[in-house]
């Protein structure tokens, strides 16, 4: 055997290759020609270490486009560099087998990590040492001061740095300073790396800042710093902490990851554990240092190859990359397929005694099956199928995409939860037998802990602050109907602040939710319990700092996870059954079209807008060739509300024109589809073009179904929105009146639970607008300097539609469209709080007495502060935009009003500058919406007794 940096014969090295590899006489001709022009030149080949191997971006294959060309193991052409160590590998780059020995790679580790230069035969670290060395404190670019040293490879070297101009810390990626003497190959793929990474923005992405050279002309990139562990150091020193289940979540992420990189043409190329790290439960993909980009052309990849380097990480690369033939985003799942195989296994797939040993495996090998060397075997022909298919030989037989994947590792996750499933249902049986007519008692909260697990599996976590309370909740014959009556009681609570009984509350419409099978209602239960959470947080920031809350948070966040992977599910089996469509019957094919746009309609409801897009543009193709023309405006139809959702109105306003021409050419004239597009259309067309549409909608409505129906009434929401936009405040308020009627009536006398969710949404916004254009015209008549008599009447009639819309928006759980009815039950909740405040300012200027709580405040500025720090939670849970941090900016800015009222200084100044800080992010500094809530800020300060200057 032979040992790390012993000399190797050539021709034995040949004869070796030939006996073991089975290519064909071409192939070997290239082999011995290569052979012969290395003899002429004395070179001799050292073996490679484990450090090389998984390191790859440090070690160049030389290639010329063979396999070719196993034949020469050295760094570059002639030319010597730096073997770098990675930073996850510093510390321990060994894997172990499954019997506990060492790989027989490890025993090949190369003890000082170096190699040798072709000059002198010298340590060619030392002798560039000293003109690449970067010390901590020194600041690169005038701007980025380095904190820590990382890690290095072969290419580049990685600090912590502080980047002084914005107070961020940062990860700085600096190139080699000599691999800039050797040529524009490294520069190329150190550019190449950034252009990559510039081109990709995804949560399992590391993001890229900047890229540029210091004042020296030392190229650097700026990067996220990502804190965590990488799946590499995780498998050597924490084997057993990383379980089935968070293997394949794992790789879910992964998948994603790379889906993005693949979309945009970019293939990674490097995929190893090192470049896999963890954080907490989310995955971040690193290192897209020899990342392909499929859109170079041939000159490009021809400048970056010269060199004839074949690039990777041999325990990881696809046939193709190691023969040095032109790759695709299918060489990155055969990679992903061996960093899998390792991850269950903890080995690698194949290993030889050097890089040119563990190639040839790659080509000509099938790997071992997992069933030995996984610890849970339940699973192991699940696990080989995924794993051989990722990585067969002939990349036209493995996966065609990494989101075939994700639906693989998704479909096996669901097999798990077989036996979750029958344990719920022993545990079940366990409650029905000991609960007194069903009920849930602390009893039967001891027999759940101890089996290990709660219905909806989040173990441990039914009373996470108040473990005396005894809970009372009737879990036989539970339909949606009993859980909507809890959450209405939950959100009463909450409301009130009454935390204790809402967290308790909450907590038994999760066990219902989970008893029920329901994920939308699991999806509404955790939101609340998070809102629930955030608020107290919010009121008390000390309360966010303890590890009871915490631990919550994340387990709240787990099973949000788990939801959206269920969906994911759901979206890549319905993808999957669109793709073979062309193999069902008619009948078959058209209740998959419209099954699946349903579908798609209710993902976009949710949030998942670009899921339903994709959907519903597989499915129009199939509807075509049906050659039925309703399912096509159908499909357009949904495609544009889903891109309405997203906010992409130049595209929804294409597909509502395209389904309303379609549907009056081949409907008759009332149909009540040609109104709903009028509807959609006349929302995203100017009040000229829209008020005609809407009319006409109107009419039909009113002939198919009645004059007073919350169709009819939904109509003139649409032109009551119109209205109040132009400024008609008081035509606005007269629909709305109207709409607000028939939205009451429809709501008594519907018998179906569907219709009466479109009557209660429509009646939320009628409400609300007919709040608005009541208070928009008595602003108008007080600015006027007009005396209005019934003011306060008139100001108590525009809170109570606030109020009432408040009421119904909150029975609209679980939200037919979450994100949108979120924004607007966050509204309503300051609204009231608002009204709260005005109230007790005028019991005060009237002299009254209010009624004070326990602590001897003002019970309704307190009730006024708890619904504010709930439409906080609510808001801070919205998808990130400018509107959600102008919202936050005024929800503070109210509690900080309320605050001050209560004479709650600290907590009022540290309002006041949230909201400011939300106000400058939103409008820029020293904006006049800054400048008022500074105004109000000093004044606390003044109540306080505090410097302003001081502060400022």
């Amino acid at each position: 055997m032979q040992k790390p940096g012993q000399k190797v014969d050539l021709k034995k090295t040949e004869a070796e290759i030939r006996l073991t590899t089975g290519l064909d006489e071409a192939t070997q001709q290239e082999i011995r020609i290569a052979r012969k022009a290395d003899q002429t030149t004395q070179q001799e080949l050292r073996v490679p270490t484990q450090t090389d191997m998984e390191v790859g971006l440090d070690v160049g294959y030389p290639s010329d486009r063979m396999l070719d060309s196993f034949i020469d193991t050295q760094t570059g052409t002639g030319n010597s560099t730096q073997t770098g160590t990675h930073s996850d590998t510093q510390s321990d780059t060994r894997h172990k087998t499954a019997s506990g020995e060492l790989s027989s790679l490890e025993k090949h580790h190369d003890p000082d990590g170096t190699m040798g230069c072709d000059t002198c035969q010298g340590d060619l670290t030392d002798a560039i040492a000293d003109q690449c060395r970067i010390n901590v404190g020194d600041v690169i670019a005038s701007r980025y001061e380095i904190k820590q040293y990382l890690g290095e490879g072969g290419m580049s070297a990685v600090y912590a740095a502080l980047d002084k101009v914005i107070k961020r810390e940062v990860a700085l990626k600096i190139l080699h300073r000599d691999l800039l003497v050797r040529g524009k190959g490294s520069l190329l793929r150190f550019q190449r790396e950034a252009q990559a990474l510039g081109n990709l923005d995804h949560p399992n992405i590391v993001k890229i800042h900047h890229f540029d050279a210091d004042e020296n002309a030392q190229p650097y990139i700026v990067m996220d710093i990502v804190k965590g562990d990488s799946l590499a150091r995780r498998l050597v020193k924490e084997p057993e902490s990383i379980k089935f289940t968070d293997i394949i979540d794992i790789f879910v992420q992964v998948c994603d990851a790379l889906a993005h990189a693949h979309e945009r043409g970019v293939v990674h190329r490097d995929l190893k554990p090192s470049n896999i790290m963890v954080v907490g439960n989310q995955v971040k993909v690193l290192d897209f240092g020899i990342a392909k980009l499929m859109s170079e052309d041939s000159d490009q990849e021809l400048q970056l190859t010269r060199t004839g380097e074949v690039f990777g990480s041999p325990l990881y690369m696809s046939p193709e990359q190691c023969r040095g033939l032109k790759l695709d985003f299918r060489s990155d799942i055969y990679s992903i397929g061996c960093v899998m195989y390792e991850a269950f296994t903890g080995n690698p797939p194949f290993t030889g005694n050097s890089h040119i040993d563990t190639m040839l495996k790659h080509v000509n090998d099938l790997p071992a099956s997992v069933v030995a060397s996984m610890c849970d075997s339940r699973y192991a022909e699940k696990v080989d199928a995924i794993l051989l298919r990722c990585m067969a030989k002939s990349p036209n037989a493995r996966f065609q995409s990494m989101s075939e994947v994700k639906t693989a590792l998704l479909e096996l996750e669901r097999e798990t939860k077989g036996p979750v499933e029958r344990l719920k249902r022993k545990l079940e049986l366990i409650r029905l037998k000991v609960g007194a007519q069903g009920k849930f008692t602390k009893k039967m909260i001891a027999a759940y802990c101890t089996a290990g697990l709660v219905v909806t599996g989040l173990a441990g976590t039914a009373f996470f602050q108040h473990q005396n309370s005894i809970v009372h909740f009737d879990f036989k014959d539970a339909t949606v109907q009993h859980w909507k009556e809890l959450d209405l009681k939950g959100q009463t609570e909450f409301d009130a602040g009454n935390y204790r009984d809402a967290e308790t509350t909450f907590r038994g419409e999760l066990e219902m939710a989970g008893k029920l099978k329901n994920r939308q209602l699991r999806l509404a239960s955790c939101n609340q319990l998070l809102d629930l959470l955030n608020a107290q947080a919010v009121l008390n920031p000390e309360v966010a700092k303890s590890k009871q809350y915490q631990e919550q948070v994340s387990k709240l966040q787990a099973e949000l996870a788990r939801i959206q992977r269920e969906e994911e599910g759901e979206i890549a089996a319905l993808k999957q059954e669109i793709a073979t469509a062309n193999t069902l019957s008619l009948k078959e094919c058209k209740e998959l079209c419209n099954g699946g746009l349903d579908s798609a309609l209710a993902f976009s409801d949710g949030g998942r807008h670009t899921d339903s897009i994709s959907i519903a543009k597989s499915i129009l193709p199939i509807a075509e060739r049906l050659k039925d023309d309703v399912l096509i405006a159908k499909n357009h139809q949904v495609l544009g509300r889903a891109y309405e959702s997203a906010r992409d109105v130049k595209s929804a306003k294409v597909e509502f024109e395209k389904a309303l021409f379609i549907r009056e050419k081949v409907l008759p004239k009332d149909d009540p589809d040609i109104a709903r597009s009028l509807v959609h259309l006349a929302r995203l067309s100017s009040p000229a073009v829209a008020e005609p549409m809407l009319e006409r909608a109107k009419n039909i409505f009113s002939r198919a179904f009645s004059p007073s129906s919350h169709q009819v009434a939904w109509v003139e929401q649409q032109l009551c929105i119109q209205n109040y936009e132009l400024g008609q405040y008081r035509l606005a308020r007269q629909i709305a009146d109207s709409s607000v009627n028939k939205c009451k009536g429809a709501i008594e006398v519907q018998t179906s639970d569907e219709e009466k969710i479109r009557a209660k949404q429509w009646l939320v916004r009628s409400l609300c607008y007919r709040g608005l254009s009541n208070r928009a015209l008595l602003e108008a008549e007080l600015k006027k300097g007009v005396k209005v008599a019934n003011k306060d009447e008139r100001e108590a009639a525009i809170a109570k539609d606030f109020c009432d819309a408040l009421t119904y928006a909150e029975e609209l759980n679980p939200k037919p469209n979450v994100t949108e009815l979120d924004i607007l039950t966050a509204w309503l909740l300051a609204e009231e709080a608002k009204n709260l405040k005005q109230q007790y300012e005028l019991a005060m200027s009237k002299g009254e007495n209010v009624p004070l709580d326990d602590s001897g405040k003002a019970k309704i500025l307190n009730d006024a502060r708890f619904l504010l720090a709930r439409a906080i939670a609510i808001n801070e849970r919205l998808p990130v935009s400018e509107d959600k941090t102008k919202k936050a900016s005024d929800f503070y800015e109210w509690m900080g009003k309320v605050s001050r009222a209560l004479l709650d200084f600290p907590f009022a100044e540290a309002m006041f500058t949230k909201a400011k800080e939300m106000s400058d992010l939103t409008f820029g500094a020293n904006n006049p919406n800054s400048s008022s809530i500074q105004t109000q800020l000093d004044a606390v300060l003044r109540d306080s007794g505090k410097s302003i200057n001081k502060l400022r």
